[in-house]
């Protein structure tokens, strides 16, 4: 039910539905939110007179129990849309629990039903594993991936993992020192880094910043292809920029890189790669120098392959032996280019040498093991990979990313170091912002903030009805304000980039 509230009667815990004037005249970034502090109750009330509130979306005890005449009723879902979609086709599982999708839907509710501090972290996946009820946990673990924390384990973990299922802010609230992890070296010094701003806030001047390291980012591989020297001062200076915008807010950050149609080809995957570097640096407490050299190992991370042959890069279908070499010859290339920068700092060199290191000594070009590769070879190595995976490349389409998450989950120890991918995990959440999702009614949502107690319930921005016809109005949801039981509104599964021919940046 919606309620008209004075700007004067506006409190922390309402969920303002519609303002009295269009939502562009203001500096409010999403549609629909739940008031959170003193600061936007103030925004509020200089920007309107009266505002539109959802009941059932705002806090309990916010409105006092009396009838208000002036309610409206809010969009209603039909009750057969409701149901929980099957994501998977049938022949993807079998057992007592039905398809993975079912499995799925199961471990959703059995978190619910244990509440927070329960919710699972990535682990292997069998899809064909039986779920019964003696060893509930370890069959639904073997069935797709997840591990679940036990009850008598709920409690937040020595090392930092607070910040997987609550919102950043919360987790900063919860951990005000930062822990030191054995895989950093012990000459790093960490921190604590509280985030200042919030999304809404700190999304004006993300999209700025993003598009200076845009248009350097395309200068850079112009000059590269020519020949030419570039101003290490004007790339150090926007770097700066990029770093205090992800200490500031780093979901910000990200939301406008995974929005962005960018040409991964080139210079669109180093963009990324630089972003999610500096979040993930972030995360771990890492200090502001080392965040700076993050994002410029991003950048130049695929420099290399303005020199290798565009037919290779572009080449829809497997290569072949020898094509294969040329194509690992991009990080001698990249080797040789950055070399000549004046003043870069000897481990982005290193970072470039080794992300196509693995673990196992099965990486090119040194064949390096485990032992060898250094804090920024690994970091970049799952960050890579974890961007090319969730982005169409000419010879396999983008996956989503929470699959991209659970392949790399699949493949630490193995090929990725296993720390550094629980560590990715925490920084991006089980549905990163920006990621498309499919909703238990069908429609297809964008996330666009992490929820403020559960990261499986985010700030969506609902794009398509159930039919997957793009709405000519999207409109917000939070999942986490949603009534329980079987109508509540939940992510279903992930999507890949351009499911249904949908773009989120349009």
């Amino acid at each position: 039910m919606f309620t008209n509230v004075a700007a004067k009667d506006i409190r922390i815990g309402m969920f303002v539905a519609e303002l009295d004037r269009p939502w562009t005249d203001t500096p409010f970034l999403l549609q629909g939110f739940l008031v959170e502090d003193e600061q936007q109750v103030a925004q509020l009330q200089s920007f309107c007179k009266f505002v539109l509130v959802d009941r059932e979306r705002s806090a309990g005890g916010v409105f006092p129990e009396t009838k208000d005449p002036d309610t409206r009723t809010q969009r209603t879902i039909p009750p057969e849309s409701r149901k929980r979609p099957s994501s998977v086709p049938a022949d993807r599982g079998s057992g007592k629990a039905g398809t993975l999708a079912d499995r799925e839907a199961l471990i959703l509710d059995v978190i619910e039903e244990l509440g927070p501090g329960t919710e699972p972290a990535f682990g292997s996946s069998d899809a064909s594993s039986e779920v019964s009820q003696p060893g509930l946990f370890e069959s639904l673990r073997e069935g797709i991936g997840i591990l679940f924390r036990k009850r008598d384990r709920a409690r937040v973990p020595e090392r930092g993992t607070a910040m997987i299922w609550g919102r950043p802010g919360d987790a900063d609230k919860a951990a005000r020192t930062a822990v030191h992890h054995d895989f950093i070296p012990q000459s790093i010094p960490v921190k604590f880094h509280p985030e200042t701003k919030t999304i809404e806030e700190e999304m004006p001047q993300a999209r700025q910043v993003f598009a200076q390291v845009e248009a350097l980012s395309r200068q850079l591989v112009n000059d590269i292809r020519a020949g030419r020297l570039f101003s290490v001062e004007e790339l150090e200076e926007v770097i700066d920029d990029v770093v205090d915008s992800a200490l500031r807010s780093p979901d910000a950050m990200m939301l406008v890189t995974r929005l962005k149609d960018q040409d991964v080809a080139t210079y669109g995957h180093s963009l990324q790669v630089s972003v999610y570097m500096v979040a993930l640096g972030r995360h771990l407490g890492l200090p502001k120098e080392e965040l700076a050299n993050f994002a410029i190992l991003g950048l130049f991370l695929d420099m290399g392959k303005t020199k290798v042959p565009a037919a290779l890069l572009s080449k829809p279908g497997p290569l072949t032996p020898d094509e294969f070499e040329l194509v690992k010859q991009h990080v001698s290339h990249g080797m040789d280019l950055i070399r000549q920068v004046p003043g870069l700092d000897p481990t982005i060199l290193e970072g470039v040498a080794q992300h196509h290191e693995r673990e196992d000594g099965s990486g090119y070009p040194g064949g390096l093991p485990a032992e060898s590769i250094s804090l920024y070879g690994r970091m970049a190595a799952v960050v890579d990979t974890y961007v090319a995976l969730t982005n169409p490349r000419p010879h396999a389409a983008a996956i989503s990313a929470y699959d991209a998450l659970r392949k790399l989950s699949e493949l630490s120890g193995h090929l990725f170091y296993a720390p550094l991918v629980e560590q990715l995990v925490q920084t991006v959440g089980v549905f990163p912002v920006g990621s498309r999702v499919e909703l238990s009614t069908g429609e297809v949502a964008i996330v666009l903030q992490q929820g403020a107690v559960r990261r499986l319930k985010p700030k969506v921005l609902v794009v398509t009805g159930p039919d997957k016809i793009p709405l000519s109005v999207p409109t917000t949801l939070d999942l986490l304000y949603q009534p329980g039981g079987d109508e509540s509104v939940h992510i279903a599964r992930g999507l890949p980039a351009g499911s249904y021919g949908l773009e989120p940046h349009e």
